[in-house]
């Protein structure tokens, strides 16, 4: 008689693991186990092909600053700045072509020498940087003129940046053989303008619009924005005698008239 098995049957006997492990001789380890949400490997980036726009606009660069310097030794005249705008429209023009077809962005930083050229240059070509020969050039500095006679004054005084103070105190309009008073402008672009009369002569300023302040006579105007005003004063004096017409301009700062 058998009995029967009345629960789990237990394996048969195997000798231990050691030396090979728990699968044996000739017992296959269990596959590894799959592995999902794995992204396959991106394929290589094909390399950017090198854009041949940078060469081109680099040749039209060098051709346009050399035809211009050719004109100017043919006696045609060519001011600095003229260079520095004539390559900056090319290389502005590259840039523009490359949002479009091909790319040259080294093009930027030379186009940032010559944008920053350009104004200094076209400053430099305007200014005479500290005379007082020639008052009817533009100055970028603070300019002071005194002339001594009635032939002496020029018809213009200028300045770029920088106050401009004009001196006739000490002028004779009345003497005899004296020519009447020409107009005479004075311009500043930014700074204050003062403008120094004899007392008894008679006087019509042309006040330009601007910003800033203006004292005409004792005559107050208030800024920021100034309008253009018309103002005559016959000095000490009264009305008679040799009348000056006086015109000045000050884009950005206070103007000051006075005896």
């Amino acid at each position: 008689y058998t009995v029967p098995p009345t629960g789990v049957q237990q394996p048969a006997y195997r000798a231990p693991f050691a030396p090979h492990g728990p699968y044996g001789p000739g017992v296959p380890p269990p596959p590894p186990p799959p592995q999902f949400g794995g992204r396959p490997p991106r394929p290589p980036k094909r390399p950017k092909e090198k854009s041949a726009l940078g060469r081109i606009t680099f040749f039209a660069l060098c051709l346009a600053l050399g035809g211009a310097a050719v004109l100017a030794v043919l006696g045609l005249h060519v001011p600095p700045s003229g260079f520095f705008a004539l390559g900056l429209a090319v290389i502005g023009t590259g840039l523009v072509v490359g949002a479009w077809r091909g790319r040259a962005r080294w093009l930027i930083a030379i186009g940032c020498v010559f944008a920053l050229a350009l104004p200094i240059s076209w400053v430099s070509e305007r200014a005479d940087f500290g005379s007082v020969d020639r008052p009817d050039r533009m100055a970028v500095r603070d300019m002071t003129w005194a002339p001594g006679t009635a032939e002496e004054i020029l018809p213009e005084y200028r300045t770029t940046v920088g106050d401009a103070t004009l001196d006739l105190s000490h002028v004779d309009f009345t003497g005899a053989g004296t020519p009447p008073p020409p107009p005479i402008r004075v311009d500043a672009e930014v700074g204050d303008v003062k403008v120094i009369l004899p007392k008894d002569l008679d006087v019509t300023v042309e006040l330009g619009s601007g910003a800033g302040d203006a004292m005409i006579f004792g005559r107050e105007m208030e800024g920021p924005q100034r309008d253009h005003a018309s103002i005559s004063d016959n000095g000490d004096d009264g009305p008679g005698g040799p009348r000056l017409t006086l015109d000045v301009q000050s884009g950005v700062g206070n103007v000051e008239v006075t005896r």
